[in-house]
């Protein structure tokens, strides 16, 4: 039997691909923003974090202008942010070619965030021309530095063996080491390996460990008006 979330692997792919835990002090254990680029003040304009906290406030409007600015500056962070919000039409309207655009300006100056979202876009063909090869490749990267949520898709890739050879001792170990980090989609399926036997020895007990971490539905990972 093939868990929901790999079942739907490739169909669920904005839920589980665009995770972009953005929230500020959640406690959660992601990869932060810069907080010396955060922090820095951008000739009187709103520094990233203020941009941050303009977005988990709801002001979308501020979050938008103030992220443009920085992003057309060169902020790797803020222009991932940036790409996310033309993604979900929030604080402007929603454009997929302008947020491949922005994605892929971040995800050249080596941020995570930006190379994991740009997978997902080249996974799901939005934006842009569909393409499991490339969108591979910037999971990997992302995954390499240890992003949990490319670290879940790369995982799930393979775990079905889409555009790789299947694996499940990778899945596994990939799964694992989001999951450890709190990340709820990877908890759910390294629950779903061991509830079904795969590659693991058959654990119904962790299994429901990891089904109990993980009880979320997909996207909410405990974070206020966070850009997923």
């Amino acid at each position: 039997m093939i868990p929901r979330v790999m079942k739907s692997f490739w169909k669920s792919i904005r839920c589980l691909m665009l995770f972009f835990a953005l929230s500020l002090g959640s406690g959660f254990a992601v990869a932060a923003p810069d907080t010396q680029n955060s922090n820095a003040k951008m000739r009187g304009s709103l520094s990233l974090a203020q941009a941050l906290k303009a977005y988990e406030d709801a002001d979308f409007e501020t979050a938008y202008k103030a992220l443009n600015e920085l992003a057309e500056k060169g902020n790797a962070e803020a222009q991932a942010a940036l790409g996310l919000l033309y993604d979900r039409g929030e604080g402007v309207s929603q454009n997929y070619t302008t947020a491949v655009k922005w994605y892929s300006a971040a995800a050249k100056q080596g941020n995570p965030r930006g190379q994991n979202n740009l997978g997902a876009m080249y996974a799901g063909g939005i934006g842009v021309k569909r393409d499991y090869a490339i969108a591979l490749v910037w999971f990997q990267n992302a995954a390499a530095q240890g992003y949990p949520a490319a670290q879940t898709n790369l995982g799930g890739a393979y775990y079905s063996g889409n555009g790789v050879t299947q694996n499940f001792a990778k899945a596994e170990s990939l799964f694992r080491s989001a999951a450890e980090k709190g990340f709820a989609e990877a908890q759910y399926s390294l629950g779903a390996m061991y509830k079904n036997g795969d590659g693991l020895p058959r654990d119904n007990v962790a299994a429901e460990a990891w089904f109990r971490k993980a009880a979320r539905p997909c996207g909410q990972s405990g974070f206020p008006n966070q850009l997923v």
